[in-house]
């Protein structure tokens, strides 16, 4: 799923919608995204959203799920209900419909907050771009870096050593574009831990 993609787990896309409130005195600050204007609210209202949040978040993902196993098994039983032109492609479109599902959910658990808190008046402004920098890094897990480092490597590795013509213009590029993904990583970890 998208989510577990970009954030490493859900456990870790649940801390990441929770870390948009931060204490203040009795009462919570919600940021969007860590880094959006301050807008004040109650603890219980930040409870509300939070646990509002983890519920759609499971519910998305059953409804995922269920919806590709039964999608899949409808149309592999019932190929016909697809229009001619498109039963070569039905795998695409299940998966399309699919990705049009979760991005449609996603964004409807994202902004809730938005929907219930979003047209009070902020008590400070968004975060400069130093500041939304150092939360952004927070916020990055280590283990999409660690495998994305990985995967660069071995992409590395595998035109390197594997490859019958190594210096052939495509594994040189195959090669180039490895070594640009691992310095990025490589990149974004460095920033990750100067940012802690």
């Amino acid at each position: 799923m998208v989510m577990p993609i970009g954030h490493g787990s859900l456990g870790r896309v649940r801390e990441n919608f929770a870390r948009q409130f931060t204490p203040d005195g009795s009462g919570y600050v919600y940021r969007r995204g860590t880094r959006g204007p301050a807008i004040r609210l109650a603890a219980a209202e930040r409870d509300d959203l939070v646990a509002e949040f983890n519920r759609g978040l499971t519910i998305l993902v059953v409804v995922t799920v269920v919806g590709v196993i039964g999608g899949g098994s409808l149309l592999a039983a019932q190929p016909d209900l697809l229009p001619a032109a498109l039963r070569p492609w039905q795998e695409a479109v299940l998966a399309g419909m699919t990705v049009i599902v979760v991005l449609v959910g996603w964004w409807h658990l994202n902004t809730a907050p938005d929907r219930a808190i979003g047209t009070r008046p902020p008590v400070a402004p968004a975060l400069g771009k130093r500041e939304r920098l150092r939360a952004n890094m927070r916020g990055l897990d280590w283990s999409p870096l660690a495998l994305g480092a990985l995967l660069a490597t071995g992409l590395i590795v595998r035109v390197a050593g594997f490859e019958r013509e190594p210096l052939s213009a495509a594994n040189i590029g195959c090669m180039a574009l490895g070594i640009v993904l691992l310095m990025a990583f490589a990149g974004f970890a460095w920033l990750k831990y100067r940012m802690r």
